[in-house]
């Protein structure tokens, strides 16, 4: 239906304040996103070996944002990366993934699979992986979100007490 309402407005109404390639981006962004990004992790992974690759894939991207958005915050990059200005958002950093609870959601819930990564690479490997947790771990920090500082003492907590053996 939205795929509907979008050609309407672009081919038959004409809005003189729609802007069809701003809508066209943030319908792809809301429908298809989503959707191919489970297609690839339900039904492109056909072995073990396939999921070790898109995992570290993954959390290989989010470590490099991770660096990228400290660069920027120390000022040797200009990437955009918003830091807030005034009133609760004021010196959270927002990092790469929209407002900073959602980026340090997202941190907390990837630093074990990232941590894991590291243990599990060998060389210089491992020294790329611990810096990207290591930054990731300090953009945590500058979220100054309440919420992934609670997940994460409560979750590694409680990880930790399941996995003690």
């Amino acid at each position: 239906m939205s795929i509907l309402s979008f050609i309407t407005c672009v081919l038959i109404i004409h809005y003189t304040s729609y802007d069809p390639k701003q809508s066209g981006i943030a319908l792809k962004a809301a429908l298809y996103d989503a959707a191919l990004f489970l297609f690839t992790v339900f039904y492109a992974i056909r072995d073990e070996a396939d999921f070790k690759v898109l995992t570290k894939a993954l959390v290989g991207a989010i470590g490099l944002s991770s660096v990228l958005t400290m660069t920027d915050v120390i000022g040797v990059t200009h990437l955009g990366v918003r830091v807030g200005q005034s009133g609760v958002e004021a010196d959270r950093v927002f990092g790469m993934f929209g407002h900073a609870n959602e980026t340090g959601a997202l941190l907390v819930c990837l630093l074990p699979t990232m941590v894991a990564a590291a243990l599990s690479s060998r060389g210089p490997g491992r020294l790329m992986w611990y810096v990207a947790v290591l930054t990731s771990l300090a953009v945590l920090v500058l979220t100054i979100s309440r919420g992934a500082y609670v997940g994460f003492v409560v979750g590694y907590g409680i990880a930790c007490v399941l996995c003690r053996k």
